[in-house]
């Protein structure tokens, strides 16, 4: 299994290096990759490196969008669907991190980094066991239930 994690130099928050460790230390034998954008432009460019990934996350958390950040949003779309990618995405505008104390840009991280292991995880093991709908819903994610049929 191949799990590419990718962020983006620019971002306001990093968690992903902490995500790759948490994953890496509940999945035995997974190939996790973790690559950066230099720019957010670069984004599509390093998807499409990745996408031979069993799962991606893109996570970029930025202040202010560019005048081409719609440009790029639409291209990781189109990339989504016309490889058919199982693509997610963590990318937010929050002015509110670069203000933040260090310890509330701590609790952040592991916050994140706690969300998205549990949504890889269930994403390949099923996990929420409990869950009989055809949907496990993580905050504003929503994936497909492995535990039911079709």
């Amino acid at each position: 299994m191949h799990i590419a994690l990718i962020g983006c130099k620019e971002t306001l928050l990093d968690y992903l290096p902490d995500l790759k460790e948490r994953i890496s230390s509940r999945i035995a034998g997974a190939k996790i990759t973790l690559t950066y954008a230099q720019k957010v432009s670069d984004l599509p460019f390093e998807i499409s490196r990745q996408s031979k990934a069993d799962f991606i996350l893109v996570s970029h958390i930025y202040e202010t969008a560019g005048d081409s950040f719609g440009i790029v949003m639409q291209k990781i779309m189109d990339l989504r669907i016309s490889k058919n990618l199982k693509l997610w995405d963590d990318i937010e505008q929050n002015s509110d991190i670069s203000e933040s104390p260090g310890i509330e840009l701590q609790n952040e991280k592991s916050s994140r980094t706690e969300k998205w292991a549990k949504i890889i995880i269930a994403y390949f093991f099923g996990g929420e066991k409990e869950k009989t709908s055809d949907e496990i819903e993580f905050g504003s994610t929503r994936m497909r239930n492995p535990d039911v049929g079709p």
